[in-house]
Parts: C-alpha cells; structure tokens; sequence
C-alpha cells in the first residue's frame, strides 16, 4: 500500500506547492487578460489536482490506516487507527472543502461569460454536499467526544 501512498502524497504536496506558487500573479494581473487567464488556469487545476489526491490520501487513512503508518508496537495500534481515521475523516472534509472552492470559481467564470446558469443543479448538489459532509463531521466529533 506504501508503493500507491507515497507517490500519491508526493504528487499532492507538488501540486500544492504549485498552487501556492501561481496563486500571486492572477490576483495581481489585469482581470480577464492572458497571463491572469493562463495563471489562474494552472491554479485551478493544481488546486483541483491537490483537493483529489487529498481525498484519495485521505480515504486510505480511513481504510487502511496500519497499511500507511505501521504502528510503533502493537499496544499502540487500537489509538494509532483511531486517531488517523479521525484525522483521515477531517482531512478529506478539507479536500471536499477545496473542490467546492474550485467547482464554484470555474461556476462563477461560466455564469460571468453567460455559458452557464447561475443556481444550476451543479451549484445546489455542491452545496449541500458540503453542508452533508460538515454536519456528518460535526456529529461524529460530538460523538466521539461524547464516548
């Protein structure tokens, strides 16, 4: 399983370095011309590329959690997969959180150049998407600190 993670994690810190780094020039270029329109192309898709293999990181510290990070002994497994999933659980709540961010800029840019409609069924099924995903999140941790 190491073989898939630390490949896929090596791609989502280089894109997120990418993103950090095209995330200046289209907020300082003229709006709408080329070089604010190719840099911030290259942001979305960093962006869109690190939201992705964050979910996929994500979900295999949810699911195979001693296959990622083998335990120090094996007293300490128990904690050890309790605490990844649950850091596992908030991290792909963050990558939800980025997708939406992306997914609604790109919205924003057709509605603005009159390709798409404003309150799409796109734009809704994000929304309450996120609001799903948050409210989930927000229960297991009233949960877990209930127990």
């Amino acid at each position: 399983m190491r073989e898939l993670y630390l490949p896929l994690l090596t791609l989502h810190i280089g894109a997120g370095v990418t993103s950090l780094l095209t995330l200046v020039p289209p907020l300082v270029a003229r709006k709408g011309g080329a070089w604010h329109r190719r840099v911030g192309l290259a942001f979305v898709a960093a962006m869109a590329v690190t939201a992705v293999s964050g979910l996929v990181i994500a979900g295999l510290w949810i699911a195979v959690p001693l296959a990622i990070k083998p335990p120090p002994s094996p007293e300490q497994a128990a904690a050890q997969v309790a605490g990844m999933r649950q850091f596992g659980c908030f991290l792909a709540y963050l990558g939800v959180l980025i997708l939406q961010a992306v997914t609604s800029g790109m919205r924003a840019v057709a509605v603005g150049r009159r390709r798409a409609v404003h309150g799409a069924l796109v734009d809704r099924a994000m929304a309450v998407f996120v609001l799903g995903t948050g409210a989930a999140l927000a229960i297991a941790g009233i949960c877990q600190g209930a127990s």
